[in-house]
């Protein structure tokens, strides 16, 4: 009989991770419930080193994710200041000359109920025992003459952003739908930083000056500023574009993906809000202007604002200027903070003893809200693949495989919102049009979609499915030019038969849903935060 004993000394101990911010708490509050006491954990973060985001979008991983560690949303939600995110509103990407109003679609999450406690099915499919979405039948309705959103005819989240309406019942939690969270990334490091140091997680506030080696290559220890040498057993870089620990001590390779995706560049200023007057919007405002575009990020207490550009067709100044001009009075007075964004990946974000997680690992684009959940991803997929002292080479293989398909993935994705664009009114849209690399990967999905719409398992993926990209390709007009062909051969007749009852489903969510600052208000509330800052 084996020695239980055997491989003990193998055991990880000591992790150390190196740096802060949302990725290095998120990473710290993960490994924390996933070890307990079995690993001590400890965070080294420097004082001077300040979160890039005035406002952060996330998608709904977050809600799973926080749970794991440990805190459902109302216990969060309203610390860090937060909002629902129920989509993410994109105006004048497919085309800017519209005129008289505003050209725009939305990105919507999957509305199928969190709970089955509703007072009819979801009818997301057409029957006849092949489980044919009804977007193709959708679809059809755009042959006839309609000027809908393909989503806007199922999903009831279109029209809760429209009314401003929250995704979430207080009286009725039954009802609600998948949504994700703005929130401000310092008050959650903040939150996360109280909540974990309470644990046991050590938290080391100290400037890294040196990353010690052993004769192997392997990361022994790290000296600071502060006269400290921090030894471990598993090192964990989160320290943002710098890579401190995965490029530059350990000498991985950074790719960039500057070719598909031209901005590199964001100046980001907060805006004033008055949601007593305006309520609060429940989704992310991305609006395509001369070199970029603009987020808006709505919060309780303000909006997280910013221009994510180009530099070889604007200026830090000149990109500030426009920006300011852009919001208006809402940022008077309100400072602005330049970012220089690193965007693409490292290609071997585990080397030896030490893992990249968040911005030191990969960026592409704030876009579609990917930055939080790349984080989530890096450190699940490193409990998955967690190893021992030895640091099996096949196992960091895996990892490593895992974490680049997936940037891959989300890479296409971004890539799509720029070359679908049909805008050509600045030398920068005219770039994105002439300019941009496509990977063959995503030719080969456009070349798929000319002929019909996806269906459900063909792209379903732990990040887009396909509703996703069907949202993409429908706000520019991209959608294929004939019904889908199975659709055609069965007939139309279930395909009414659904549409009625979605139409059902939206009008009572409508009915139902509680306007979106009312709700997050009546959160705070509940949590004692009768304040708006």
């Amino acid at each position: 009989m084996r020695d239980a004993s055997v491989g003990n000394n193998d055991k990880i101990k000591k992790i150390l991770i190196v740096g802060g911010g949302t990725s290095g708490w998120l990473t710290a509050g993960y490994l924390n419930s996933a070890f307990g006491d079995k690993i001590e954990v400890t965070l080294l973060e420097s004082s001077t080193v300040t979160t890039i985001g005035v406002g952060e979008a996330t998608i709904p991983t977050i809600k799973t994710t926080m749970e794991f560690i440990g805190y459902k949303p109302e216990e969060w939600l309203p610390e860090v200041n937060g909002t629902f995110k129920s989509a993410i509103k994109f105006s004048g990407w497919s085309d800017s000359t519209a005129k008289g109003k505003e050209s725009y679609y939305y990105h919507t999450f999957y509305d199928r109920p969190e709970s089955s406690a509703m007072p009819f099915d979801s009818p997301w499919f057409l029957g006849f025992g092949m489980n044919i979405p009804l977007y193709h039948y959708c679809l059809k309705k755009k042959f006839e003459g309609s000027d809908d959103q393909i989503a806007s005819y199922y999903n009831p989240l279109v029209q809760l952003c429209e009314n401003n309406q929250s995704p979430c019942s207080h009286s009725d939690p039954s009802l609600n739908l998948k949504s994700a969270y703005h929130m401000d990334a310092g008050l959650m490091g903040k939150f996360l930083r109280e909540k974990l140091t309470a644990r046991g997680v050590i938290n080391v506030v100290d400037h890294l000056v040196e990353v010690n080696k052993n004769e192997d290559g392997f990361i022994k220890s790290v000296s600071t500023k502060g006269g400290r040498e921090i030894e471990a057993d598993l090192f964990i870089d989160c320290s943002g574009f710098k890579g401190l620990l995965i490029n530059e001590a350990m000498g991985a390779e950074f790719k960039s993906y500057n070719d598909s995706l031209l901005c590199n560049s964001a100046v980001a200023i907060s805006a004033k809000n008055n949601p007593e007057v305006d309520g609060i919007t429940p989704y992310t405002k991305a609006t395509a202007i001369n070199s970029g575009w603009v987020w808006d990020i709505p919060l309780f207490n303000r909006n997280g604002c910013g221009y994510v550009y180009s530099n070889d067709f604007i200026n830090s100044d000149g990109a500030e200027s426009e920006l300011r001009e852009f919001l208006g009075a809402r940022c008077n007075d309100m400072p602005a903070n330049h970012i220089k964004m690193r965007v693409g990946k490292t290609i071997t974000p585990w080397v030896k003893n030490c893992v990249a997680i968040g911005l030191s690992s990969c960026f592409i684009e704030p876009l579609e809200s990917t930055g939080i959940l790349l984080t989530e991803l890096g450190v699940a997929s490193l409990i998955s693949t967690f190893p021992d002292k030895s640091f099996c080479q096949g196992n960091i293989d895996r990892y490593n495989s895992i974490i680049n398909k997936t940037y891959d993935e989300v890479k296409d994705f971004i890539i799509l919102h720029y070359i679908l664009s049909k805008r050509d009114d600045t030398p920068f849209w005219r770039a994105v049009t002439n300019e941009t690399v496509v990977p063959d990967s995503l030719k080969e999905k456009l070349e798929g979609f000319e002929s019909a719409l996806p269906v459900f398992h063909e792209l379903q993926t732990d990040i887009f499915a396909a509703s996703s990209y069907i949202q993409i390709l429908d706000g520019y007009g991209a959608t294929p030019k004939r019904p889908y062909p199975l659709l055609e051969q069965i007939g139309y007749e279930q395909g009414e038969i659904a549409l009625r009852e979605a139409k059902k489903n939206i009008e009572f969510m409508i009915k139902n849903m509680p306007d979106h600052y009312e709700y997050i208000k009546e959160l705070h509330n509940k949590a004692g935060l009768n304040k708006a800052a």
